[in-house]
């Protein structure tokens, strides 16, 4: 095999994981980070969303009206507005969690259990390897995984 067409593949693979991943809708990832924190500033949302103002206040906005998010005025800073899910939120949030766990156990399904920790540990040896080589072009030291 050609290693162009090595690098092909590889580069396909995640291309294609990083569109299908990053697809999800504002409103849910708004609600994962929600739930993730249990209570997190407005401010503090918008700046893991690396989004506008604006944007993460309509958006909040949207959620409280559809009854899955609550806003709160923090008692120490009157400023800060704090945010929680409501019971319909956190159930909206398990459904959609739910679904992606699902989504993400199809895409590794034509690979049996035992090709797919093969695949895991290769992946995993490369990425430690260009991460000691090439250690500059790794965004804060991310390696694209918890475990790897």
């Amino acid at each position: 095999m050609d290693r162009t067409e090595l690098l092909h593949a590889v580069s396909a693979c995640g291309h294609f994981l990083h569109h299908r991943k990053g697809r999800l809708p504002a409103q849910e990832r708004i609600l994962h980070i929600v739930h993730f924190h249990e209570e997190i500033s407005q401010r503090e949302l918008q700046e893991i969303l690396r989004l506008q103002q604006g944007s993460v206040s309509e958006t909040v906005g949207k959620l409280e009206d559809k009854g899955l998010l609550l806003r709160r005025r923090d008692a120490q800073d009157q400023r800060k507005a704090l945010l929680r899910l409501s019971e319909e939120g956190e159930r909206a949030e398990r459904e959609a969690r739910e679904r992606s766990e699902r989504e993400d156990a199809a895409l590794f399904d034509l690979l049996s259990e035992r090709e797919q920790e093969e695949l895991y540990t290769l992946l995993g040896k490369l990425l430690a390897g260009w991460k000691e080589r090439y250690a500059e072009e790794f965004p804060h030291g991310k390696t694209g995984g918890s475990r790897v």
